[in-house]
């Protein structure tokens, strides 16, 4: 998708439009944002939605603007976009199995195929914790 007439200082006024009257819930960013030099993040979609109402007087909606398009955009005009890192807890003992993600069940253990673990271990009965090592590498025996 193309964005008509939008340059690089409608994106700054959209951000600032953005700071002044919040992000509507349904705008939220659900994988990218962009990042600004100061740290604060927007939703990369929201902001192209915000700056083509600023430059050509449409209705701030993001109903057909596409994410790639918006980050394509929105990286070729200078500005650092970065993919959410989202963290959940899995919790698996002998008698539960229990997540942060809702997503995620027992009924589907696939969910857990998209995930990096961070930080595993094992806690012994007695509170005593072992840590996984990352760095060992299993030999296939040939």
């Amino acid at each position: 998708m193309a964005f008509p007439n939008i340059n690089r200082q409608h994106i700054l006024d959209a951000l600032r439009y953005i700071d002044e009257n919040g992000i509507p819930s349904h705008n939220q960013s659900m994988k990218y944002d962009l990042i600004t030099d100061d740290g604060k993040k927007y939703p990369t979609k929201y902001v192209v939605a915000v700056a083509d109402h600023l430059a050509n007087g449409t209705e701030i909606s993001t109903e057909g603007v596409h994410g790639t398009d918006a980050r394509s955009f929105l990286k070729k005009h200078g500005f650092c976009i970065e993919a959410k890192q989202e963290r959940y807890e899995l919790i698996v003992t002998a008698n539960d199995v229990s997540s942060t993600d809702e997503r995620f069940t027992m009924d589907d253990l696939t969910m857990g195929d998209h995930y990096k673990p961070l930080d595993v271990f094992f806690q012994k009965a007695n509170g005593e914790i072992i840590k996984r090592n990352y760095s060992l590498q299993i030999k296939s025996q040939g």
